[in-house]
């Protein structure tokens, strides 16, 4: 490898890089078999699905870097990519700190993005108590999920950075090392604070739920309370509307008003019983 490289290219654009990385290399790198770290000889192969903050709508695109001691390519799937790879790759006098600054770059903004997504889930479950708006539930189920592609993203990054440190085929210095591990630590950050995000989100679903609950509640306490109300009267009306020919108080002429009375003082009595119990 005589040719000393650090370049963004396009998949398309792989045959670009055939002296510097060799046939072999390059025909791998191409079949887009590569995990998501793998130590060769001489030679570092990191692959990931990048996630676009600025575009989070838009599908993920893989990004694959070859890494030697004086080589770094980075083939990107799409033209989002390749512009986010451009912008982040800055000349260096060596490969390792290329490829540290790359990633330092790539994840700078990230922390100030979950925290946009805070304050938007902040907003959303507000509405969603105060309104109980359907549609925010859809908006929560909308964070779970770009929140779980960001998990995995990070996921993916922490792996990379924790093999980066292991160093096993001995191609960067203590102090890329040292750099590695700080970029770790940095990336394991922003994953637990997306996990954290993903259980608030969570709770929040959870919370909206039980309100849906204790308004369902309310509403069978207010069906079960009229039941009780009506059952004596029931009971009384059905008592008299029986045909039996002897009863003797329906042959009083105040029966009729008497009754009434009854029936209302029933009413009463359950409605103040209910009130002491605070059922309604």
């Amino acid at each position: 490898m005589g040719v000393i490289m650090q370049k963004v290219l396009m998949r398309e654009d792989a045959e670009l890089a055939r002296e510097a990385l060799g046939d072999e290399v390059l025909n791998y790198v191409c079949s887009e078999e590569c995990e998501t770290f793998e130590s060769h000889t001489g030679l570092n192969i990191i692959a990931f699905d990048w996630y676009d903050t600025d575009a989070p709508d838009t599908p993920q695109a893989k990004m694959t870097l070859c890494v030697d001691k004086n080589n770094l390519i980075i083939f990107c799937e799409d033209e989002r990519a390749y512009k986010a790879a451009s912008a982040c790759l800055i000349g260096a006098q060596t490969t390792e700190r290329a490829l540290c600054a790359f990633f330092s770059r790539l994840i700078r903004s990230d922390m100030a993005y979950l925290e946009r997504i805070e304050c938007r889930i902040n907003a959303t479950e507000e509405r969603l108590m105060k309104y109980s708006d359907s549609e925010c539930l859809i908006e929560i189920l909308d964070y779970r999920y770009e929140l779980f592609d960001l998990k995995r993203y990070y996921r993916q990054l922490v792996s990379v950075f924790e093999c980066c440190e292991e160093n096993d085929n001995v191609i960067f210095t203590d102090e890329a090392i040292r750099y590695f591990s700080v970029l770790a630590n940095r990336a394991n950050r922003l994953l637990d604070r997306t996990v954290s995000l993903r259980d608030y989100v969570s709770q929040a679903r959870e919370a909206y739920q039980s309100q849906i609950e204790i308004e369902q509640n309310k509403l069978m306490r207010i069906f079960t309370v009229i039941a009780a109300v009506f059952l004596p009267l029931t009971l009384l009306v059905g008592w008299y509307g029986m045909n039996f020919k002897f009863m003797p108080e329906l042959n009083y002429r105040y029966s009729y008003y008497i009754f009434i009375a009854v029936c209302a003082a029933i009413v009463a009595i359950l409605i103040a019983i209910f009130k002491k119990r605070k059922w309604f």
